[in-house]
């Protein structure tokens, strides 16, 4: 061969790229998945009770879900006076 192809024929060492991978994998695997596996959990437990008690559709209970999950869990029944100032 006249030309130097050798570094055409090369690979380049990945070892940092599948070091940073597997660090993101069982960063997934030990922390985000448990979590998000006892979220579905919960989840389907709470769909389950709401149909047991009143029959509606699912969409409100995703919604009803949503909200509960956004305020923190609790529903206060009783509209707090500061909410409705004039």
């Amino acid at each position: 061969m006249l030309n130097d192809t050798g570094d055409f024929y090369r690979y380049f060492d990945a070892t940092p790229h599948a070091e940073f991978l597997y660090a993101c994998l069982r960063r997934t695997i030990e922390r985000y998945l448990p979590y998000e596996t006892a979220f579905l959990q919960r989840y389907d437990q709470f769909r389950q009770l709401v149909n047991a008690f009143i029959d509606t559709p699912k969409r409100l209970i995703d919604l009803l879900f949503r909200f509960l999950n956004q305020n923190g869990g609790p529903y206060r029944a009783a509209p707090s006076e500061r909410n409705y100032r004039l």
